[in-house]
């Protein structure tokens, strides 16, 4: 049966969503019976085949966190550090995950290098309980490093201790005596002490003759740090609660301190996101709670005493949200004082910035300092200090207090953004407020900028640009944004100032980030609900409904954009009471979901966003450099590698590159190298915008293009040397040029032999083509010759390919060959040493559609699997049907990262490469890749990795057509030539 050639992705393509998440849920199952049979592979004691069914669902589900922590056990098991290690330390930096802590110190560990290891493991002692089975490594690494010992400590508040000798221990500097190695209970001995409770200091420290053990001094607010969440429902109270840094510890809950109880019940239920998510559920009837408790607020406590996210809160709020009654009366909005409170410092303020402040030194430091460089002076600024658990945060904030620089308002306890922000408040009638999250940074001139839009008739709020600002976020709306340097976030501010200030557009609900209130919404608003909203989220959306209901506006400050760390580490707690508030807001503002939906689908910001696309680029363009073109398809493959390398060395050169692909309408253009941003790009619709973008490639000093590859470009693009008046230069990676069908293939998976037009022709008429439509073979080698003739080179990989080229397109200037690798550095790499194992393990590498051989390699396994030969294939790679070739025995990876690619290839343990393309290749990355791993390599006769193959003598070429039987055979035998 023929193969249905699928078109290239590109201009006047259309991908719907249908077929986008066809392919995800198909995708999404692939994952899913990986995973399965990775998990009943490991269980049952076959860890290879455990290992290459994680991986393959890792891969298949895009990076899952959960399958890739089972990955990265799998590979550590079978001795992969290389793959396990760089999956450890990213799952602990992303998630601060115990287990991938203590997973660095094992991999480091086996892998012999003992120092880190014990550098690791007092990282990972000082933040989490220490994990099963670790013990005996813990005294060898402390041995190691010469050091008196280790310890671990509970949440329980015992503290296990092993050490040859006593040791002093220290609370927050406090000495609390000389104790015995063994198990030392500290909460007696710092309530004795101290007089407070263990775990609301910030150090414990274990010391030997004033040497730190492994593990001291420990940080005790990561330690007893308690991830829990609550929610009234109808006619009760839920919730859950676990420590992440000993998640096997039975946490308590505490409600107002009249009622606790433990909760040891762990939900079957698995997070999405992180993993070994194991969180203890408890559900409290509203008749079970403490009769003042049932209707009004309920304070509920984890562990140690603090505030569960959610709390305090109504029960009665869960009857609301179920449409069982009305809203309490002690839920309404609450005016903001009549008789506020006066601040001296305050008096001459017109306007008042809020900066609520808990932890992360750094970034609110530099917050404030931003912030006071750059206020004008009748602008006060108000910090309220939410017990931040930071010693070093607190002395800053105080000696900027007593510096007069701010109002430092401070909390007991910690009580969330929401009464941070109304306690401030309280201050603030008859004044424009803005209130600011301490992570942003902010630049010259944004406080005037955000307080004029507040002069427009009925505006209440304003709601500045960001890189993650929700309905504001710049450049992506619908994907995370990463965070700019502090010098291009200054740069997109200036950017902004340059959009038009008459751009006025209208939001459904501003951002809490950053938020200006003009003094009219405020004194007619109130204050933020924190009964409902509790620690925050929704709260300033609240706000602003309830403005809007009150004929006020909220719009978006296109001239001014703020810098937003915005939520660095990801929280299961954070997550619940978003979406707990999400849903009180629908029950409040029914629709409102569907409002904010209905906004993002008409987008009246997408205009502001793109004309501050071209405004970066225009800006680049006053740099004094000369630039590079670079055209290239859509798709992956060698193409991308080349382009690649070739930016990078007109990077060493000092010369600026821009890369240009296709779009559905027109084009995509990006700067390589990130100095917009890595997120910087510009999409042109084509022709509507073809004469401004022209004039911004001039402005770019685009000196030469390069063409790589065309396909799926609109026909425009055939012409932008003329255009911009420079010269071009080809690089040939495949045989569109006079092929058609590109890959010299026809129907049935068959080298079509190059016949002449006549018989292309027929080719083309049996069995169809990916060019435009229309084209004929003898316009395809008109338009062809015509182009190669003008071009300023062309550069092609190898001399097959030259050969092929003038075979077909006879041109007078000379055709350059430049290998696109330097062979040498491979192709002297030591052969890998033979495993001598009764199954010899071929290795394929790559992407393997049509022409790479993807026909070959089912049959092959198919006889493989019939006659129980003693081969493996192992394919690091994808297909475009893996299930085909699994069901013939027939190892598919899926596609890999290339950071994980000479990991992958030692782990297979291969014998033999092999490269199995059909059709010729005008250069084979994967057979340098393959050479890289030190294997020999067998091919058919065809194409440039023939030609490689034959000249580097590492390896050897078989006859295209070869019968699968034969092959088999070969490659049973095939014995080495060195």
């Amino acid at each position: 049966m023929a193969n249905k050639l699928v078109p290239f992705f590109g201009y006047g393509v259309t991908i719907t969503e249908e077929d986008r998440q066809h392919w995800f849920e198909r995708r999404k199952r692939q994952a899913e019976i990986a995973f399965e049979r990775g998990v009943f592979c490991s269980d049952q004691g076959m860890k290879e085949s455990g290992f290459f069914w994680l991986g393959r669902a890792e891969r298949l589900s895009g990076d899952q966190s959960n399958v890739m922590f089972a990955y990265a056990m799998a590979a550590f098991e079978l001795g992969h550090n290389a793959i396990a290690l760089p999956r450890f330390r990213f799952l602990h930096k992303k998630f601060d995950l115990r287990e991938a802590a203590f997973g660095e110190v094992l991999c480091l560990n086996q892998s012999g290098d003992f120092d880190q290891a014990s550098k690791k493991l007092h990282h990972a002692l000082s933040r989490y309980h220490i994990s099963d089975g670790l013990t005996s490594i813990a005294d060898d690494l402390a041995f190691r490093a010469k050091t008196p010992g280790w310890a671990s400590l509970s949440n329980s508040g015992v503290l296990e201790v092993r050490s040859a000798e006593p040791v002093c221990l220290y609370w927050d500097g406090q000495a609390l005596g000389v104790f015995p190695s063994g198990r030392i209970h500290i909460a007696e001995y710092v309530r004795r002490s101290c007089g407070v409770e263990w775990a609301t200091g910030q150090r414990l420290s274990v010391c030997v003759g004033g040497r730190h053990v492994l593990g001291s001094p420990f940080n005790l607010q990561s330690l007893t740090y308690c991830d829990g969440f609550v929610k009234a429902e109808n006619g009760s109270v839920s919730g859950w609660l676990w420590h992440p840094a000993e998640p096997d510890f039975v946490p308590s809950v505490h409600i107002d301190g009249r009622a606790s109880f433990r909760v040891p019940t762990i939900t079957d239920r698995m997070s999405g996101e992180r993993p070994l998510y194991r969180p203890r559920y408890f559900t409290v009837p509203i008749v079970d709670l403490p009769k003042k408790n049932r209707c009004e607020l309920v304070t509920l406590r984890d562990t140690h005493g603090r505030l569960l996210l959610g709390a305090p809160l109504d029960p009665r709020i869960g009857a609301f949200i179920a449409g069982k009654r009305v809203l309490p009366r002690a839920l309404s909005p609450v005016s903001l004082p009549k008789r506020f409170k006066k601040i001296a410092a305050l008096q001459q303020a017109e306007c008042v910035i809020i900066i609520p402040v808990f932890g992360a030194y750094h970034e609110t430091r530099a917050c404030l300092l931003s912030v006071l460089k750059t206020i004008p002076q009748n602008t006060g600024v108000i910090v309220v200090n939410d017990a931040s658990p930071e010693k070093r945060l607190v002395d800053f904030l105080e000696k900027m207090a007593e510096d007069e620089r701010i109002t430092l308002l401070s909390h007991d306890a910690n009580k969330g953004f929401t009464a941070s922000v109304n306690d401030a408040l309280r201050y603030c009638a008859g004044r424009d407020v803005i209130l600011l999250n301490s992570d942003t940074v902010v630049f010259s001139n944004w406080v005037e900028r955000l307080r004029g839009w507040l002069r427009h008739a009925q505006v209440g709020t304003v709601t500045p640009m960001s890189n993650d600002g929700g309905l504001t976020s710049y450049p992506s709306v619908s994907e995370p944004n990463i965070i700019p340097p502090l010098y291009q976030a200054r740069m997109l501010d200036q950017l902004c100032r340059d959009v038009s200030p008459h751009t006025f557009i209208e939001l459904p609900t501003g951002n809490g980030f950053c938020m200006a209130i003009s003094a009219s919404c405020l004194a007619e608003t109130g204050l933020l609900r924190e009964a409902i909203f509790a620690q925050g989220y929704g709260e300033e959306n609240d706000f602003c409904l309830r403005a809007s209901q009150h004929g006020f506006k909220h719009v978006a400050a296109t001239n001014v954009y703020v810098k937003h760390h915005g939520g660095a580490s990801f929280k299961e707690g954070k997550h619940g009471l978003l979406v707990r508030n999400l849903n009180i807001l629908n029950a409040l503002y029914p629709g409102y979901t569907k409002a904010i939906h209905q906004f993002e689908r008409r987008d009246p910001l997408q205009a502001v966003r793109q004309r501050l696309d071209w405004l970066r680029f225009e800006n680049y363009a006053l740099e004094e450099r000369c630039s590079v073109l670079l055209i290239k398809h859509k798709a992956g493959g060698g193409v991308v590698h080349a382009v690649r390398q070739r930016a990078l060395r007109y990077l060493e050169q000092g010369i600026a590159v821009f890369l240009l692909k296709p779009t559905e309408d027109g084009c995509d253009l990006s700067v390589y190298g990130g100095v917009l941003g890595e997120a910087a790009s510009l999409k042109v619709s084509i022709p509507a915008e073809a004469a401004p973008f022209i004039r911004l490639l001039k402005q770019l000093k685009i000196h030469h293009i390069e063409w790589h590859h065309l396909m799926g470009h609109a026909p425009w693009v055939r012409h932008l040397h003329h255009e911009l008046e420079v010269a071009y230069d080809i690089f040939v990676h495949d045989y569109v040029w006079f092929c058609p069908r590109i890959s010299l293939l026809d129907g049935e998976d068959r080298y079509c032999g190059e016949p002449d037009i006549q018989g292309c022709t027929r080719c083309v008429m049996r069995w169809g083509h990916q060019l435009e439509k229309g084209l004929t073979v003898p316009a395809l080698l008109q338009r062809s010759t015509r182009e190669l003739e003008e071009a300023r080179r062309v550069i092609v990989p190898t001399m097959d390919t030259a050969r092929r080229i003038k075979r077909h397109i006879p041109i007078d200037h000379g055709i350059i060959v430049e290998p696109l690798e330097e062979e040498g550095s491979f192709l002297s790499m030591p052969l890998r040493p033979s495993y001598g194992r009764p199954v010899r393990r071929i290795g394929v590498l790559g992407g393997i559609g049509r022409w790479k051989g993807y026909s070959v390699l089912l049959e092959l396994g198919k006889h493989i699997q019939s006659k129980r030969l003693p081969l493996e294939i192992i394919l690091i790679g994808s297909t475009t049907n893996d299930e085909a070739l699994l069901a013939t025995g027939i190892w598919v990876t899926g596609e890999y990262q290339g950071s994980d690619l000479e990991a992958l290839l030692e782990a297979a343990h291969l014998d033999i490469g092999f490269v199995p393309s059909v059709a010729p290749e005008t250069w084979c990355y994967v057979l340098s890749e393959l050479w890289r791993a030190g294997l020999e390599v067998v091919g058919f006769d065809i194409g440039a990795s023939a030609e490689r193959i034959k000249e580097s003598g590492r390896g050897q070429v078989l006859p295209l057509g070869m019968p699968v039987e034969s092959l088999a055979t070969y490659l049973l035998n095939y014995r080495r030539k060195s």
